[in-house]
């Protein structure tokens, strides 16, 4: 059996994300979720943990005991958490349920979560290459000048309020020449 995978939060402290038979117990009851049905093609789980507070919640009830011994408040574990803490949890998940998963099935499990691992590595450098790049920059640049040109499309029709339909008998002409400002600085006709 591998060593149970650790996550790391915030303050430098270490959490164990153990999968066993009583943590698979206390998440189902505690929050419906039925971890063994993570890999399923059919399960939702992936999709919902997607939810950050979802995930926090998964991790809370794993941590929980250790949380407890450690006279750790909630609202303060959940303080230490950030994305990268969730995606290591993510990963460290995989790897506990490889580990509780039968010895058959144990290396097809392991290379998921391997599988993962490396995908996220690979997602992280190509964001950083990206950045670096400055094609992002470009992108955001390009997109924001066309909703600025947009914008002041719209504005321009904003501004120019349209022309009052004449009173019977009277021109367009003759209802504009007429017009004036009152004390509010609001265009009244004058007819």
């Amino acid at each position: 059996m591998l060593g149970v995978p650790q996550i790391r939060d915030k303050e430098g402290r270490f959490w164990d994300i153990k999968i066993d038979l009583w943590n698979l117990r206390r998440v189902r009851q505690a929050l419906d979720i039925n971890l063994l049905e993570i890999l399923e093609k059919e399960s939702s789980l992936g999709h919902e943990l997607d939810d950050p507070v979802r995930s926090v919640e998964l991790i809370w009830c794993l941590c929980q005991p250790q949380a407890a011994e450690r006279e750790i408040s909630e609202q303060s574990f959940w303080e230490a958490l950030d994305q990268d803490m969730l995606d290591a949890a993510g990963l460290a998940i995989l790897e506990g349920l490889a580990n509780f998963s039968r010895a058959a099935v144990r290396p097809a499990m392991a290379k998921v979560a391997e599988k993962t691992r490396k995908l996220q590595e690979t997602l992280s450098a190509r964001v950083v290459a990206v950045l670096a790049s400055g094609e992002l920059d470009r992108m955001l640049d390009a997109e924001m000048s066309k909703l600025l040109q947009a914008g002041s499309g719209e504005q321009n029709e904003k501004e120019s309020p349209p022309p009052a339909a004449p009173a019977s008998g009277q021109t367009t002409s003759s209802i504009t020449a007429s017009n004036s400002l009152d004390s509010s600085g609001t265009l009244e006709p004058s007819i």
